[in-house]
């Protein structure tokens, strides 16, 4: 294969390579689907966004063995930011996902899709 060829074919693959990665926890999600035409969380690779926070994903760490991921999120903007993490928690891409604000936080919270989420 030529230099030429290679580049081309690196080329070609390039865009895929930087493809960000999808994950089945993007998405709006409520507690009640009734809620789906208000305030909803919205998850994606690059934000979490409620009715009182907008906050950056600073990290994404996938929990060995399970369907679960740790976000590490900043929130706020000016003065007080703060830092947080959210475990998220799927059974499957159809069902309900688990919230958990961590130790010491209370209980994972069940929150499901809404569909209208695009």
């Amino acid at each position: 294969m030529t230099l030429r060829t290679a580049l081309a074919c690196a080329l070609i693959a390039l865009p895929g390579a930087l493809a960000a990665e999808t994950y089945p926890w993007e998405g709006a999600w409520v507690v009640e689907p009734a809620e789906c035409d208000g305030d909803r969380t919205v998850y994606t690779p690059e934000e979490f966004v409620t009715a009182m926070h907008s906050c950056n994903v600073t990290a994404i760490t996938a929990l060995p063995g399970l369907s679960a991921w740790r976000l590490d999120i900043q929130c706020g903007e000016g003065t007080p930011v703060f830092d947080a993490s959210r475990i998220l928690m799927l059974t499957d891409r159809a069902g309900p996902m688990w919230e958990w604000y961590g130790p010491g936080k209370g209980a994972p919270l069940q929150v499901q899709r809404c569909a209208d989420y695009s």
